[in-house]
């Protein structure tokens, strides 16, 4: 179409609105697919980038519990359901990993939040069933999911 209208021009030809018209839905097609495409591609990028990070998380050391084994190798053999989880808050970044275990016949729920801060991934905060723990007892929580694993 486009190549039509450059030798419909070149040969003295004057183009009507039509032809006005397709082209204009050409580069509208064209321009579409190219945001569609780099959407995707953004997409891509930025799932890596999540992955890197969860990544990493998963395979540090708790030094002070154990410098033996990764947090993924101690919180999947602790728990029978893990479930890791990349987000950011208003700038910082964070990898939460919810775990599922039972204790006393009873489905407990802890959600382990590391913050990303370069190579350094220290305990931001735990819940369990839910209810934010106080700082003061997070290793505590710890030191029971690292517990026998050593």
């Amino acid at each position: 179409m486009i190549k039509a209208h450059i030798e419909k021009s070149l040969n003295g030809y004057h183009s009507n609105v039509d032809d006005r018209a397709s082209i204009l839905k050409i580069y509208l097609i064209k321009t579409v697919k190219t945001l569609c495409i780099a959407t995707i591609i953004v997409m891509f990028i930025k799932g890596i980038f999540i992955d890197i990070e969860t990544f990493k998380v998963k395979n540090c050391y708790l030094k002070s519990l154990s410098e033996k084994y990764t947090v993924e190798e101690v919180f999947n053999d602790f728990f029978y359901y893990t479930n890791w989880k990349y987000s950011s808050d208003q700038g910082e970044k964070y990898v939460t990993v919810n775990g599922r275990t039972e204790y006393n016949d009873e489905t407990i729920e802890i959600d382990v939040k590391f913050k990303i801060k370069g190579d350094m991934y220290p305990i931001d905060s735990v819940y369990v069933n839910g209810k934010k723990i106080d700082t003061k007892y997070d290793f505590d929580i710890l030191t029971i999911i690292f517990n026998g694993y050593e």
